[in-house]
């Protein structure tokens, strides 16, 4: 029995992207479905349509208090290694120490890893899920580790040169993309 078979393998339904186990998803084709959204997927498939599925985006609202409430989250975080390895205010003409010094580095890695690790793992950082957003695919699926670096390195570091545009693209994108959901191919949905 292979990995994805496995009854305790989690799943996201193509249509609501809510999460349950494989044994508990329809399969029709390519797609899981789970049975609150059959009868409109069969309707669908009935009908012709082909188009993605029909995914309740999270408003621009929603996701913006979530991007605030992990910006407080790792704030604290860098106070802590701001006074656990305090760095020096001024780094000494030609010293490069200031700008890559050890509490610099472990900023970047713990924010590395709390938006990659929890995208991967659970589809949300904890601003996301306090919110109740979740980051899929635009079929719905979970986010690969691939997919969920990409796109923390697109938002965090390309979305700045736009000097926030990327971001309010969300405000008029009928699926609430923001730049880095276009790059990554990612969209933000409602959970509850």
């Amino acid at each position: 029995m292979n990995e994805a078979s496995s009854p305790e393998t989690v799943i996201f339904c193509s249509q609501c992207g809510r999460s349950f186990p494989v044994d508990d998803l329809l399969r029709f084709g390519d797609s899981y479905v789970c049975a609150d959204c059959k009868s409109s997927f069969v309707q669908r498939v009935r009908e012709g349509v082909t188009a993605g599925p029909a995914l309740n985006y999270a408003s621009f609202g929603m996701r913006f208090l979530a991007l605030l409430i992990d910006g407080v989250i790792l704030f604290v975080a860098s106070l802590a290694i701001g006074f656990i390895f305090p760095g020096p205010v001024r780094p000494t003409p030609g010293s490069m120490y200031g700008l890559f010094s050890l509490g610099t580095l472990l900023n970047l890695g713990i924010g590395f890893a709390y938006y990659v690790f929890l995208l991967t793992a659970y589809g949300a950082t904890l601003g996301k899920m306090a919110m109740g957003v979740r980051i899929v695919t635009s079929d719905g699926g979970p986010l690969s580790f691939g997919r969920s670096t990409g796109r923390y390195f697109c938002a965090n570091f390309l979305e700045p040169f736009t000097l926030g545009i990327g971001y309010l693209l969300a405000l008029f994108d009928d699926q609430a993309r923001t730049l880095h959901d276009r790059i990554c191919g990612t969209r933000a949905i409602k959970t509850r």
